[in-house]
């Protein structure tokens, strides 16, 4: 229960959702997947979507494994490391369910030389068989639905072997990025930038994919070089609110919280 990781909320559940995403693609996303909250509870459903629970079980399995090139992640170890976080650090109840089981996360004590130490740990069930894949959090998730689904990359997978000129493997087409609205604030330029630029490199990868962070470190190193243009679009942001303030004085600062069509580095 110890491992050195540090996620916020919204983090733990971004990635409850990408496991979806990945699990059922771009193509039926909006038709299959869906997401409600309670007054204390998030519920994830994905319909036509079943696994065996095993792959949250063993350390390194996961389904992109099978499918190279195909959607990154499904339910591996991003699902492990979230329910982790969410329940140590935040105390959520979290339910898993897929086909004909459910587990619950919780934890165990184990001895490893004399030494007692808490491991996370699922509690197994067999169910009815339903053909879907369901998650529900519960004790105080304080994150609205369509916050879930507000900083995600519209992925679309690319056939065959794309490198770009730095060498790196480009694995998805983007469509678009979609960014939460608390993000379009005047002093916000740095957090909205960084995350729109976290999001514009999954094009090389999954969060946890060799390919995605040598990209990211490479876009940052470039970035590093291209100070004074970065310091130049933080004012021209900064202007855009200023004139917004000036022509609708009457009303709190919005923009489109959808950037389309964003071109590859």
């Amino acid at each position: 229960m110890s491992y050195p990781v540090n996620w916020s909320r919204f983090k733990v559940l971004r990635d409850f959702v990408q496991n979806f995403y990945d699990s059922i693609g771009f193509e039926q996303w909006t038709k299959r997947f869906s997401c409600k909250q309670t007054r204390d509870s998030i519920i994830m459903r994905a319909e036509n979507v079943v696994f065996d629970y095993q792959w949250l079980v063993h350390i390194g399995a996961s389904t992109k494994r099978e499918q190279p090139g195909k959607y990154a992640g499904k339910f591996g170890e991003g699902f492990k490391i979230a329910s982790l976080v969410g329940y140590r650090d935040y105390n959520w109840n979290i339910t898993m369910s897929s086909g004909d089981w459910r587990i619950y996360i919780t934890s165990s004590d184990f001895s490893i030389d004399g030494q007692t130490m808490k491991s996370l740990a699922y509690l197994i069930e067999k169910v009815p068989h339903v053909n879907c894949s369901e998650l529900i959090i519960s004790g105080g998730v304080p994150i609205h639905e369509d916050t879930l689904k507000s900083v995600m990359a519209n992925l679309e997978p690319i056939t065959g072997k794309k490198i770009n000129k730095y060498g790196l493997q480009i694995r998805y087409s983007l469509r678009s990025i979609a960014l939460k609205r608390s993000l379009f604030f005047r002093e916000n330029y740095g957090q909205a930038w960084s995350t729109y630029i976290h999001e514009l490199t999954h094009v090389f990868g999954g969060d946890q994919s060799a390919g995605f962070s040598r990209a990211l470190s490479l876009t940052m190193d470039i970035c590093m070089h291209e100070i004074d243009s970065l310091s130049s679009l933080r004012a021209m942001w900064q202007q855009s609110f200023d004139k917004l303030r000036k022509t609708t004085p009457d009303q709190t600062e919005k923009e489109s919280s959808s950037m389309k069509n964003p071109r590859h580095c």
